[in-house]
């Protein structure tokens, strides 16, 4: 039996990316032995009253060249894809769920 697939979510605006970003990953990637920190740039920090300066399409770009020469790095737009409903149990429109739920199989090896 192989070991298990060791991944991180890093979410955040990354508006911009910076090293201290950078940083953070790398000693996630280190120190936990994980095989892939996957950066996922949201919409906008709700922890923020604006919304981002950058683009989502120029802040996606700038992760990917921040990320580029970093094996164990990847990067996904799955938050920033627009928001797909589906119908709960009960008939109900729902959110999209969490990206842990749905958006790991494809960044897998």
């Amino acid at each position: 039996m192989s070991a298990p697939f060791r991944i991180a979510l890093f979410g955040g605006t990354f508006d911009p990316i910076h090293e201290g970003h950078l940083e953070i990953a790398e000693k996630a990637h280190t120190a936990l032995s994980l095989d892939q920190v996957l950066f996922l740039p949201c919409r906008q920090s709700p922890h923020k009253k604006s919304g981002p300066l950058a683009s989502e399409e120029d802040r996606l770009q700038m992760i990917k060249l921040a990320t580029q020469e970093l094996d164990w790095a990847s990067v996904s737009d799955f938050e920033l894809q627009p928001p797909i409903l589906y119908l709960a149990d009960r008939g109900s429109p729902q959110a999209t769920p969490p990206p842990q739920r749905t958006a790991l199989s494809p960044h897998r090896p």
